[in-house]
């Protein structure tokens, strides 16, 4: 087809009567496909019935000739009796199909024709190679399907019927009887199932042309009072692409009041109208959209100046405060929290607002219920009004109690965005307003920005304080390292030195007294001034070596990470009864299953309290226990000293408080017994936590 057609051509696809046209054609299609489809199911459906009742006549002659192969199984009959009566039987039975009255046949395995009620005279020809009108040979397929695996089956084949020479497609069904060596078998002909096929397909598509011509003619009929209404519509849009400015008029004149053509450009006209107003209303929207973008614009300067503030410093306490004041300035709020995960627990690290920020950092404090969503959607969430009765809001109060009519009786609407590092979250960015409904999309998509920023800072912060420690670490390590190659060195060689010349003077001493010479006399009494000089040197250098063993294992704390915490506390219980010569007992149980962070707070907690019995107390016995009852781990330090008030004030000491806060960051307790004169027992408790999946909130 030339291409200078192909533009007018696209074009008659334009035109509605057109699209309908082929639309009814391939409505027409799609039925004459259906009814194909229909009038196979219907041809197969019915060679399947036949098929079955070929099987089931079949097997109904085998029930008429069992008694008979019985009494030939019992030796009542010979082979020969038993297929003549067999036979017999069979040729009594018949049955009426479609085709009229039809019977069952027998033929033996070698060929011969042993039963044929309709065609006599083939009785007892050997029909072996019979074929049909394609050549397939009939009677050695017969034989086949009756000697097979199963010993029955189907053979199809064409064959002229009785007083007939056009051969019809014809299915039969035998079953072999191997002690005749013989088969039963009967066969239908299908032509009919063909030829109502045919009829019912020519009927189906009568049918459907007719209701096509119906269909098209409805519709063409109900088209056409529009089609010059569409004209007309199509010249105005027209006029309006080439003319955006000029509003035409609308000829409403040319169509009758209340006829589909007079609404659809009655629709049109008002449209026309409408169009103006929308002009001026984008006009406006144009004006708002430019100062949304300047204030979009000062957000983004904001952003950046937060960005610049963040990376100031790698210190963490500063860094929280930095982060509020900041967000103060791109979003109000009345007050913010600063909540990160350690050790598998939420923890409010910052605050600012109008409660006391210490009562705000205490552990005890409960955690807002939307937390938990933010932690599953990894996602900004609001809650307009946490009075409200979203199911949000509803938590936000169930988890808040009596807290939110006293210390939450400011919140209106809260908002929490996550803090992500990568893939990773580290916390949530709580804030809240006393205003319902404040915080929008918009604010929670700037947050979000500031709480990706704020997140790295975080974690540089974290990053950077973890690298000092590690520093610090090797320091310890290495001077480690010195005390023991050196100063621990020499103190083991001044106790060997000493502590061999002690054993040369108490030998020496006991040769004289044997010898009992009178010139020794001088020098035992030579031996004995020396023997307390060096006794003295020996108790100096074995002290040294406890206070040097001691001052490593303060040094090199990684035996607490390598070795566990009971190996930890038990080298330290060893180390203060050398150094303080103060009786220290010790019972622990297996190594507990808790994080770092935990094992260490237990072992500062127990070296304090040590320390404590040490400086303060006057004991002379001590004892460490470590118990685990499967829900937590329990610290039990116990003294005999002169104990003290638990509830006085020790102004400038700061291990208790130091104790009490490292224990309750970890969300245990540490209780503390003591009455002066009866000593102290001091007993802290973690809980054990079970294992963290990602994104689990403790």
């Amino acid at each position: 087809m030339p291409l200078h057609r192909l533009p007018r051509l696209l074009a008659l696809f334009e035109s509605s009567l057109v699209r309908v046209s082929i639309a009814v054609l391939l409505v027409l299609a799609g039925y004459v496909v259906l009814f194909v489809f229909f009038a196979r199911s219907y041809a197969d459906r019915t060679v399947e019935f036949r098929r079955q009742e070929l099987k089931r006549l079949v097997q109904v002659a085998l029930s008429v000739v069992e008694p008979t192969r019985q009494r030939q199984r019992d030796g009542q009959l010979s082979a020969e009796q038993a297929r003549m009566i067999g036979r017999e039987l069979i040729q009594r039975m018949t049955y009426t199909d479609e085709a009229g009255v039809n019977y069952l046949f027998m033929g033996t395995y070698d060929g011969e024709v042993w039963l044929l009620p309709y065609t006599p005279p083939r009785e007892g020809a050997n029909e072996f190679d019979l074929l049909d009108a394609s050549g397939k040979n009939i009677t050695q397929e017969l034989i086949r399907a009756a000697t097979g695996p199963s010993g029955e089956g189907y053979v199809e084949y064409d064959y002229p019927p009785p007083g007939s020479t056009v051969p019809q497609r014809k299915i039969s069904y035998v079953v072999g009887i191997p002690e005749w060596d013989s088969y039963i078998g009967t066969g239908m002909y299908l032509g009919d199932i063909e030829a109502r096929t045919q009829n019912y397909f020519l009927n189906a598509l009568v049918l459907t042309l007719g209701l096509t011509v119906l269909i098209f003619l409805a519709i063409f009929m109900t088209l056409l009072p529009t089609a010059r209404s569409y004209a007309t519509l199509l010249r105005l849009f027209e006029h309006v692409s080439r003319n955006p400015d000029d509003v035409p008029a609308v000829p409403l004149d040319q169509f009758s009041p209340g006829t589909e053509g007079w609404r659809l450009l009655t629709g049109f006209q008002t449209m026309l109208e409408r169009i103006k107003v929308n002009r001026q209303k984008l006009q406006e929207s144009e004006r708002q959209l430019e100062r949304r973008v300047a204030e979009r614009t000062r957000e983004l300067s904001n952003l950046l100046q937060v960005s610049h503030d963040m990376a100031s410093t790698l210190e963490l306490e500063p860094l929280l405060g930095l982060i509020l004041d900041r967000l103060k300035s791109v979003i109000d709020y009345t007050s913010c929290a600063i909540f990160l995960l350690q050790d598998r627990r939420l923890v409010c690290l910052d605050y600012q607002g109008p409660l006391p920020r210490e009562q705000m950092l205490a552990p005890g404090l409960p955690k807002p219920p939307a937390i938990e969503e933010v932690f599953r959607l990894r996602a900004p969430v609001i809650i307009s009004d946490v009075r409200g009765d979203h199911r949000l809001a509803r938590a936000f109060r169930q988890s808040a109690g009596k807290n939110m009519d006293t210390l939450l009786s400011h919140i209106q609407c809260w908002m929490g965005v996550p803090l992500m590092v990568q893939d990773r979250m580290i916390g949530v960015l709580s804030l809240d307003h006393s205003q319902a409904g404040y915080y929008t999309a918009q604010h929670a998509s700037v947050a979000l920005a500031i709480a990706n920023q704020a997140a790295i800072a975080i974690e540089n912060a974290r990053l950077y304080q973890e690298s000092q420690q590690l520093a610090a670490l090797q320091e310890r390590q290495r001077l480690a390292r010195e005390l023991h190659d050196s100063v621990s060195q020499a103190l083991y060689g001044i106790a060997l030195g000493a502590r061999t010349a002690r054993r040369l003077l108490d030998t020496t001493q006991a040769d004289d007294l044997r010898a009992a010479s009178a010139d020794s006399v001088p020098g035992n009494l030579l031996r004995q001034r020396l023997a307390q000089p060096l006794d003295y040197v020996l108790q100096l250098a074995e002290a040294g070596m406890a206070e040097m063993r001691a001052l490593i294992f303060e040094l090199r704390p990684e035996s607490l990470r390598n070795e566990g915490l009971v190996a930890a506390l038990s080298k330290h219980g060893a180390s203060m009864q050398a150094r303080h010569h103060i009786a220290v007992e010790t019972e622990f149980c297996e190594e507990p299953d808790l994080s770092f962070d935990c094992k260490e707070a237990l072992y500062r907690i127990a070296q304090e309290a040590l320390h404590n019995i040490v400086k303060h107390a006057r004991a002379t016995q001590a004892s460490i226990r470590l118990t685990n009852d499967g829900d937590g781990v329990t610290l039990q330090v116990r003294d005999n000293g002169v104990g003290f008030d638990p509830a006085g004030d020790f102004p400038g000491h700061l291990g208790l408080k130091s104790m009490r806060e490292r224990i309750e960051k970890l969300g245990g307790t540490l209780t503390i017994d003591s009455t002066p004169d009866r000593g102290t027992v001091v007993v802290a408790r973690i809980v054990c936590p079970r294992r963290a999946v990602k994104g689990d909130i403790v």
